[in-house]
């Protein structure tokens, strides 16, 4: 995928880049002269199809540890911020309670099973289905 990115830039992916956003995405850059994998998951991997279903469960119990361990001060702010600002997920708000700041963090985009830009939708198995689609060979 890399090297059809490289070659061709990103027009027809599944999430196609503003190739003005930076070089790397407008292609003609024939630079990958051979591609070789040892143990990846090139056809996904059951694991990432899981992973997308427990939200919820890990949700309540982080939820859960925190509120037993007490540990829900200011230690707690700086621990968890998820240092997802390309997401827009901020660092925890003043007054925030931690149950707030996980409803507000599961509610990004970043968690809504339709959203792709995801090293888990690339592992999963529709991912690489839909993916693989776009990568021509040859």
């Amino acid at each position: 995928m890399l090297a059809q990115m490289l070659e061709k830039g990103t027009s027809g992916a599944p999430i196609e880049e503003d190739s003005t956003s930076h070089p790397l995405f407008e292609g003609g850059k024939s630079w990958v002269h051979s591609i070789t994998t040892i143990s990846s998951p090139n056809q996904g991997t059951t694991l990432a199809d899981g992973f997308s279903k427990i939200g919820d469960g890990v949700k309540d119990a982080l939820v859960g540890i925190l509120s037993v361990l007490g540990v829900a001060g200011d230690a707690t702010k700086a621990v968890f911020d998820a240092q997802l600002d390309q997401w827009n997920i901020s660092s925890r708000i003043d007054g925030e309670s931690i149950g707030a700041y996980f409803d507000r963090f599961f509610s990004s985009k970043l968690f809504d099973l339709s959203f792709k830009d995801t090293c888990l939708w690339s592992l999963s198995h529709a991912g690489v289905k839909e993916e693989n689609s776009w990568v021509t060979h040859g």
